[in-house]
């Protein structure tokens, strides 16, 4: 990628105001800090990411990724698509570059603002009471005023902006200007730039694969959403791709992955940590975003792994219960009970165990009761920022030794997210209804913390940008390509042969799932993108 000239926008956005602090007056030391996350859905080829916590180091992207305010996501040869909790989404080109300048909460809405640096993108604004949605170049900003989906080209200092549907204000250095579906502003570079608004209606080859991904994360959340109640969407659409929901006799009704029948979950993906949050499970299977999240995982006999959903008052970075294994940290899914079920009262199923440090690119391995050499202990609290197993006693700070806790909440309403911290336990996981049964008026939400968290104030715990944009990505030499999926740090065997034994289905099978006589393994369903990769083999 040709080397860019940012002065202009670095001084611009140097001058913005980041973050959201909503103390009341008179607050203590002990806060609740929160960070909005979205995600990283669709990777193909070489796509780089930049944390903020890591200065200018760009790093390999791929899928099921978190993203948080002050990240910067850069493509060479590659595309990238990002999926926003209330339905909003972007996705970026080739050689292009941007910024999430900020992702916050109001009182009643989202904040979202995103700074394209270079190159193009193209933008799904859906607006809900009290959200704002905005999109800077270096010398214009758009502004969606209903539910939109727009074009941005950012061209050295010129640019334009394509209306695809609904309708959008743009302001540059003469004023705002409206425009509407169909409609283009363009903005031409030099010292005597001009700007015009015209009828524009041609759509070239990356507006049709827009297009494309934005009708299957459309018709894929439909379909999911007669299934679950969820307050958000993000990842919804992979779960109708790549799986089926069912009712399991002895362990009740949810959803089940087209894998291999001794598959497992938390093992095909790689441990990163998040200095605001900590540990979080990033999965390289393509549908892993929802079910390593929220809800809980339940091995039925006979039947495998089913992940029940729920628990969606917030998102959960790891939910896992952590074991020591010897000198080796291990990790299986949290129990549905943990209050009464013992911590690793599954372990006679077996666990996944790391052969190195968490984070580092060592193998996973799954390790059979018969075959566990050293005893499983409970850890008391998850590892260390280094990956090693706390000491005894060991309280690691984060949020740069803030107070209080970090929560991910799905609300954008803060004095609802007040009552739940505030509120005593309770509160139900289930969340999922079989197709025609009617959608509650309200999601019932769990509550976030114990009673005896302190809340004085709400803030925003993710890092803010740097002042200053980072250098265009390298272009990088894969092994394996990010969307197939990442640099794995898994080698599993082929799968075994055999079929499996379908339990009862709370609908017929979509026309593109694979057939139940002849196993759950085999590549990813036809209505699934034609590159998406196929679901991971079992590890055993």
């Amino acid at each position: 990628m040709q080397k860019r000239n940012f002065l202009l926008f670095s001084l611009l956005i140097s001058t913005v105001i980041l973050g959201v602090c909503v103390a009341p007056a008179g607050a203590t030391g002990d806060s609740v800090s929160y960070a909005r996350i979205v995600r990283l859905s669709y990777v193909s080829g070489d796509v780089q990411i930049v944390r903020p916590d890591q200065s200018d180091k760009w790093q390999a992207a791929f899928a099921n990724m978190p993203i948080q305010q002050g990240f910067t996501l850069g493509t060479n040869d590659g595309r990238a698509e990002v999926e926003f909790e209330n339905g909003s989404a972007l996705w970026l080109a080739e050689k292009s570059m941007l910024q999430f300048t900020e992702l916050s909460l109001s009182d009643g809405g989202r904040i979202t603002k995103i700074s394209l640096l270079e190159g193009t993108a193209t933008f799904e604004a859906d607006l809900r009471a009290g959200d704002s949605f905005v999109v800077s170049t270096a010398k214009f900003e758009v502004t969606p005023k209903t539910k939109s989906r727009f074009r941005v080209d950012a061209m050295g200092d010129g640019g334009s902006v394509n209306m695809l549907a609904g309708s959008a204000s743009v302001s540059s250095g003469s004023g705002a200007k409206d425009i509407a579906k169909g409609e283009m502003f363009a903005l031409g570079g030099g010292a005597n730039a001009q700007e015009s608004v015209r009828d524009y209606s041609a759509r070239d080859s990356w507006d049709k694969w827009v297009s494309s991904r934005a009708q299957y994360l459309g018709f894929g959340n439909s379909q999911t959403m007669q299934y679950t109640n969820s307050p958000f969407s993000y990842g919804m659409a992979d779960l109708s791709a790549y799986g089926t929901w069912m009712t399991v006799g002895g362990c009740g009704y949810g959803w089940q992955p087209y894998a291999g029948a001794s598959w497992t979950p938390f093992y095909a993906g790689q441990w990163l940590y998040y200095p605001s949050f900590g540990w979080t499970w990033v999965s390289f299977e393509p549908w892993g975003w929802m079910p390593y999240h929220f809800g809980n995982w339940i091995n039925c006999p006979g039947n495998g792994w089913l992940w029940q959903p729920g628990g969606y008052g917030n998102w959960i970075g790891a939910p896992v219960q952590w074991v020591g294994v010897g000198k080796h940290i291990g990790w299986l899914p949290r129990p549905i009970h943990p209050r009464i079920t013992p911590v690793h009262a599954d372990s006679k199923e077996g666990l996944v165990v790391a052969s190195k440090n968490l984070g580092k690119e060592g193998r996973y391995e799954f390790v059979t009761a018969s075959k566990m050499k050293d005893d499983v202990t409970d850890l008391p609290r998850p590892p260390l920022s280094d990956g090693k197993i706390p000491p005894v006693g060991a309280v690691e700070a984060r949020n740069g030794g803030a107070s209080g806790a970090v929560i991910v909440p799905t609300s954008a309403n803060l004095v609802e997210l007040r009552n739940q911290l505030a509120a005593a336990g309770g509160g139900s996981l289930g969340s999922a209804r079989k197709p025609g049964t009617p959608a509650p008026t309200s999601t019932s939400l769990r509550p976030l913390m114990p009673t005896s968290e302190p809340v004085a104030s709400l803030q925003n715990a993710a890092p803010h940008p740097a002042p200053r944009t980072p250098p265009a990505p390298p272009v990088r030499t894969y092994v394996a390509p990010p969307s197939s999926p990442g640099q794995p740090s898994y080698h599993p065997s082929a799968p075994a042969s055999g079929g499996w034994s379908a339990p009862e289905r709370s609908a017929p099978a979509p026309a593109w799932a694979p057939s139940g006589s002849a196993g759950r393994s085999g590549p990813a369903p036809s209505s699934a993108p034609s590159s998406a990769p196929a679901a991971a083999p079992h590890p055993h």
